[in-house]
């Protein structure tokens, strides 16, 4: 439901008939949502502190909500805490283990150490396992993936392609969706103690003790027995004693974990009962191990500590990545970087991204006694010892609401940095004002404008406007259409600045004055559980912000991701390598793959939703995007080359989900982004026709949506001469499907004789098979309630005022009116006060 995060359309009739059915109707006591997430917390309304007149209040009424929640449920979580009034009961997140390697990964791993094992006693055959290395990375596309030169001298090919592999095998990845209720498998609790035991070491220790003695003590744990002592090698003491130690933990873990699935469902009864729920920290079990058992109250960090000392430090870190690599490809410090923030992103980092942007600029935190975060100071040029940066910040919704102290905390230090001298911040002032000036912007705003730093989408507005376009593929401009219209709709979105001097304020480029001299867009990801493509966010705000960059500035920026998943290993990562260890570790693994196969259609749908957000990279991000992305995901999803039965796998689930991939793929190929040969197109466009006329036309924003990609299917099904009647049954469910929408080249029930024609004739109509006789239908149980029928009622014309003079008719129809709406109002006013206790 879109018109769910826009603050001017009201609910439609029917979502608000639901509510107050449930209310009057049906005399609910309680209300029970399950997430993540729905639409009531997200409607028309104050972003906080909300009143009577608020949609979510309105409709809720005195009615208790709970409101069942993924326990890493991040801003979200909160978002629905404050504007629904919910008790959140968590649920376990899947379980999360180590990606390992496919087959073929493993394989090339292997043929790297034997050339390394072999330089200096056998240098024949060393060469030997070097060119078998990369004729591998040359089959797997990894060159291609990574934008590598594989021509490239061998020692630098090498230093990325094993840096990556042992990526890919360490990632993260996770098994399946959980289903409430239930325990996840003995294997699935086997492979997450392993990683849970792992995230206890850093990265030396962890390769000290070894992978395979870690899988032996969580197997060990998992099954109830004592874990033996012995490691892949002798340990130091203190690393036996911490050993130990992680074992202890481990136990509870386990037994946590175990207690999760009957908290899940006493929580629920324990909130319909009216009692007290015990309360537990937002957070994925790996990273915030204390948020287990679930079935407990979410809550978040106390914002107001908020960037910790701890995080500090580790933004210092992150700045100083930044700008090494940004030296070493460039040989310059740069003048001006963006960020991406996120409510849930920085409850869990507590600050660090706030705390890198901070010192990019010369400014530090001040922290009271009690560690809450009460100012900002300049740092001196001179302790500083470098530029100043300046700093951009795009931000979430959530964020607006959640941080509004934040906002203004970012906003103070980029105005004592500009205040500090001539440097990037204050030399980019001058040059925003002048761009808002010359753009006809009123000259007070337009100061105001260039001094602000903190842009979102507008108060109380949870929208970017990107996503609907991307998902019905108009980011393609087609003939007539503006280009760049997705940039435009994110500038458009995103254009309210929030600073000291006014929040929410707008006018034409005003973002864009910021992003012609932007030059990196920096965004973290610190969650173990979530990547970039299992989410649309991603590629909205950080994909949105590169592309809006792109077009206003004329080159795209560096485009990088902060991984903040394990402590003392953060790293900054190019956004194009992140993608490929993503797809690598999860979309493309058969290990995530069954893991979402045993979830049935929830994890059939799972696999289209991050095919569709990869495809959203490509509309925002096609610099970041290599080809075979592409044609891996259809060697796996539509070929199966890693024999998983895939067809079986969507037939049986979810033949929609599969629909919704080829169309995807299809568009993709319509558009140009990527080319699959003439053999994968006509067996993508048989596949679908062949799913809609069997399962029906899934009706999803690229299908119904794109009448130009259904033309373009047809298209293609006549020239790969798919039977006649199966193309006109085509055409008549598509005519069915989009009334009035549907594409000028199998409109009609004639459709297949318009069709491009392929070079030789296709093959005569098959005759249809007989059918048999309908079964007779059961004896339906009777039922009540109410037959709608549809009437036509004239009203009667209305009798003239006769006797006034026109000026005396308007003003008494006038205050007939306003009598009547008096009324109506009156009486809607007590009866919301009927509804609501004294005591809210």
């Amino acid at each position: 439901m879109d018109s769910s995060h826009d603050t001017v359309t009201p609910p439609p009739h029917s979502y608000i008939a639901a509510y107050l059915w449930y209310r009057h109707a049906f005399g609910a006591d309680a209300m029970v949502h399950v997430g993540r997430h729905g639409t009531l917390e997200w409607l028309p309304g104050k972003q906080v502190g909300q009143s009577g007149d608020d949609s979510a209040e309105v409709l809720l009424g005195d009615l208790p909500n709970a409101y069942y929640y993924i326990q890493d449920g991040g801003g979200e979580a909160i978002q629905a805490k404050r504007r629904s009034a919910a008790v959140l009961v968590s649920h376990l997140t899947p379980l999360i283990a180590r990606a390992g390697w496919p087959d073929k990964l493993a394989k090339l791993d292997e043929a790297i150490e034997q050339q390394e094992a072999a330089a200096e006693s056998s240098p024949a055959l060393a060469e030997q396992y070097r060119l078998q290395a990369l004729a591998q990375i040359r089959a797997l596309g990894l060159d291609r993936q990574l934008g590598l030169d594989p021509g490239a001298p061998w020692e630098q090919v090498e230093a990325v392609i094993h840096r990556f592999l042992h990526k890919v095998e360490a990632e993260p990845v996770p098994l399946g969706i959980h289903t409430l209720g239930e325990l996840p498998p003995l294997d699935a609790q086997r492979q997450a103690l392993a990683t849970v035991l792992e995230s206890a070491f850093d990265a030396s220790q962890a390769r000290l003790i070894g992978k395979d003695a870690l899988s032996r003590w969580a197997g060990a744990l998992a099954e109830g027995r004592e874990m033996a002592s012995a490691a892949d090698t002798p340990l130091p003491p203190a690393l036996a004693e911490k050993v130990k130690a992680a074992a202890s933990n481990a136990r509870a873990w386990l037994a946590n974990l175990r207690e999760s699935p009957r908290r899940e469902l006493d929580g629920l009864v324990t909130v319909l009962s009216g009692r007290y729920l015990p309360t537990a920290p937002l957070g994925d079990p790996v990273r915030t191990p204390q948020g287990l058992p679930t079935g407990r109250n979410l809550h978040a960090f106390d914002g107001a500590l908020i960037p910790t000392p701890a995080a500090w430090q580790l933004g210092k870190q992150l700045a100083a990545q930044t700008l090494a690599r940004y030296r070493e490809e460039t040989g310059k410090t740069p003048e001006q970087v963006s960020m991406v923030l996120w409510y849930g992103e920085t409850e869990r980092h507590q600050g660090a991204m706030e705390s890198e942007a901070l010192y990019l600029m010369g400014v530090e935190p001040v922290w009271n006694a009690r560690g809450v975060v009460e100012d900002v100071r300049l740092i001196a040029d001179a302790a500083l010892g470098r530029p100043r940066v300046n700093v951009l910040f795009t931000i979430s919704g959530i964020y607006r609401d959640g941080f509004g102290d934040k906002v203004a905390l970012l906003d103070k230090a980029a105005r004592l940095a500009a205040a500090a001298g001539d440097n990037a911040i204050s030399r980019h002032d001058r040059e925003a004002q002048a761009t808002l000036l010359a753009a006809g912007v009123e000259p007070q705003l337009a100061a105001r404008l260039a001094r602000a730093r903190v842009f979102a989408a507008k108060p109380g507005n949870y929208s970017i406007g990107v996503q609907q376009m991307v998902e019905q593929s108009k980011d393609v401009p087609q003939a007539g259409e503006q280009p760049d219209a997705l940039a435009r709709q994110y500038l458009r979105y995103m254009n309210f600045a929030f600073s000291s001097e006014g929040w929410g304020e707008t006018a034409p480029q005003a973002l864009a004055s910021h992003l012609k001299s932007n030059q990196a867009v920096l965004f973290s990801r610190a969650s173990t559980l979530y990547g970039a493509l299992d989410n649309d966010d991603t590629y909205q705000y950080a994909g949105g912000l590169n592309m809006a960059t792109r077009v206003v500035s004329g080159q795209a920026p560096r485009f990088w991701l902060h991984n903040l998943r394990r402590a003392g290993e953060e790293q900054t990562v190019d956004a194009r390598t992140w993608l490929a260890t993503e797809l690598n570790a999860r979309n493309w693994n058969p290990r995530w793959i069954e893991g979402m196969q045993r979830s049935g259609y929830a994890g059939a749908r799972e696999m289209f939703k991050e095919i569709e957000h990869l495809y959203g990279f490509q509309a925002t991000s096609p610099e970041q995007m290599s080809g075979s992305f592409w044609q891996n995901t259809y060697d796996v999803y539509v070929a199966d080359k890693n024999g998983l039965d895939m067809d079986r796998f969507f037939a049986q689930n979810n033949p929609h989900a599969r629909q919704g991939i080829l169309a995807r793929l299809l568009e993709v190929d319509r558009q140009g982004s990527y080319r699959f040969t003439p053999a994968e197109r006509a067996d993508m466009a048989r596949r679908y026709v062949e799913s809609v006329n069997r399962d029906g036309l899934s009706c999803s924003a690229n299908s119904c949506g794109n009448p130009v990609l259904m033309q373009y299917i047809a298209g293609l099904g006549q020239r790969a001469r798919l039977p006649t009647d199966a193309l006109r049954e085509f055409s008549e469910r598509l005519a069915t499907a989009m009334p009035g929408r549907e594409p000028a080249a199998v409109s009609g029930r004639a459709a297949v004789a318009d069709l491009p024609r392929a070079s030789a004739p296709a093959p005569a109509a098959r005759a249809p098979a007989p059918q048999p006789a309908p079964a007779p239908r059961p004896a339906s149980e009777r039922v009540t309630g109410q037959l709608l029928e549809s009437r036509v009622i004239k009203l009667a014309a209305p009798a003239p005022l006769t006797g006034l003079a026109p000026r005396e008719a308007l003003w008494t129809a006038a205050l007939m009116l306003l009598l009547v709406g008096a009324g109506a109002g009156g009486e809607w006013w007590r009866g919301r006060g009927r509804r609501r206790p004294a005591s809210r």
